[in-house]
């Protein structure tokens, strides 16, 4: 191994080129988990179809919905709400907390 670092230089980034070692660390996949979303304009889109389905309830004025049982777990704040919600979600993003207010709505930490 001697010399590698200078007159064999080259024969070691020819043939050993993970001689020198790997830099950083990966998380195994098995812990990295993805946390599922949906934005604020989809939600309000899909509030008359959840109220067909059953998934959403009206109360006092204002629709109730849990997104744990919609198979989502953070709420995001891209677009615009038209109507009052309350939200049940695990996660909320600031912006998404000051819109649902704005309107009247209320955003409930759960789990």
């Amino acid at each position: 191994m001697a010399g590698l670092k200078n007159h064999k230089k080259f024969y070691m980034i020819k043939y050993m080129p993970d001689h020198l070692g790997k830099r950083g660390f990966e998380r195994p996949k098995a812990v990295v988990r993805e946390i599922k979303t949906i934005n604020l304009k989809d939600l309000d889109s899909m509030v008359d179809e959840l109220l067909k389905e059953g998934k959403a309830k009206k109360e006092k004025g204002k629709i109730r919905i849990n997104l744990l049982d919609l198979g989502y777990e953070k709420l995001l704040g891209k677009g615009r709400i038209t109507r009052p919600l309350i939200v049940e979600a695990k996660y909320f993003y600031e912006k998404a907390i000051k819109k649902l207010e704005e309107v009247g709505g209320e955003a409930i930490k759960v789990g």
